[in-house]
């Protein structure tokens, strides 16, 4: 009975999570396998960038958007791409680099029409057609409906061939910058994004003299992105850091702005959920709660983690009698 207890009921309830959370990652997995690819149409003329399509995810738009301001810091970028979460979230989009650009080097090519899908790379298309012509059928991956692109085509090659008085004039939004705050007894996870790369320092080295004596500090998914928003002095974040929790005390999750105080709540299985972070209240209203979910996709991954090996040692500590 003793060896029941400490050794074969715990392996058989180990094996039975492993064997639940393969059958989920296979769901998952089939799942996304029957949606179609992401799309993404880069219109150039005039030093301006149009992109339109659909990503599946806000954190795919985020980098594709990052990297191109980056690479093109010359040009304004345009930006009417839509999140879809009905798409194919796998895969990246093909290098960003002067080969998307138009050469210039005859009449007519001041313009160019790219087309990328999830996991290949970018393809010219050509845009002195109609507007209800489709140049990029034969471009498209077999499980990608052509009705997804049409709008967007017609959109793009209307852009291209008007005047320049038509060209849109809308410039990249600035992102909202945010702070999220995982606390676990032994480690503190800071992500989130501000303008300001003194201020990301400056919350870092707050975290450090807080908690560093007593759990390790990961800080990678704290960004200073130039596309956010300014943030005013941090000070009042930095003086409210909440306390760290105990070896058995419940894990903690924690959403803030810039300049604003932490709120702190303890995880739940629901609230690593999509859609959960907006039942449990944690993120104020009409904040978008899918940047702050793919945010905290890594810190979600610890507490789970974390739960499993609680639980673990709950399961396998000898029983009183």
């Amino acid at each position: 009975e003793a060896e029941w207890e400490d050794r074969v009921l715990p392996a058989i309830q180990a094996t039975r999570r492993h064997q639940q959370s393969e059958r989920s990652r296979e769901a998952r997995v089939q799942k996304q396998a029957e949606l179609p690819p992401a799309h993404v149409f880069l219109a150039a003329r005039d030093h301006r960038l149009l992109l339109l399509g659909e990503t599946a995810t806000l954190a795919i738009k985020r980098e594709l958007l990052n990297n191109i301001i980056a690479m093109f810091p010359d040009w304004k970028v345009i930006d009417d791409l839509r999140i879809n979460p009905r798409r194919r979230a796998d895969g990246e989009f093909g290098p960003i680099t002067t080969a998307l650009l138009p050469t210039e080097t005859e009449a007519g090519a001041d313009k160019s029409l790219m087309l990328g899908f999830a996991g290949q790379n970018w393809q010219p298309v050509d845009w002195q057609v109609g507007r209800e012509a489709r140049p990029w059928l034969g471009m498209l991956p077999k499980d990608l409906p052509p009705d997804l692109l049409a709008k967007d085509s017609t959109t793009a090659i209307e852009w291209l061939q008007g005047s320049p008085k038509g060209i849109p004039s809308l410039p990249l939004r600035a992102q909202p910058s945010f702070l999220t705050l995982t606390l676990l007894p032994d480690r503190v996870i800071l992500a989130g994004q501000l303008a300001e790369e003194a201020l990301r320092i400056q919350l870092i080295e707050a975290a450090q003299r807080a908690y560093g004596a007593q759990a390790v500090i990961m800080a990678d998914a704290l960004l200073a992105r130039g596309t956010c928003e300014p943030s005013p002095d941090v000070l009042q974040t930095t003086r409210s850091l909440p306390p760290l929790p105990g070896l058995n005390d419940p894990i903690l999750i924690a959403f803030t702005r810039p300049g604003l105080t932490w709120k702190s709540l303890p995880a739940t299985p629901e609230m690593l959920e999509a859609g959960g972070l907006v039942k449990s209240k944690l993120l104020p209203a009409n904040f978008p709660a899918a940047m702050a979910e793919d945010t905290f996709a890594e810190a979600f991954d610890h507490v789970r983690a974390a739960w499993a090996k609680r639980a673990t040692t709950a399961t396998s500590a000898p029983s009183s009698r």
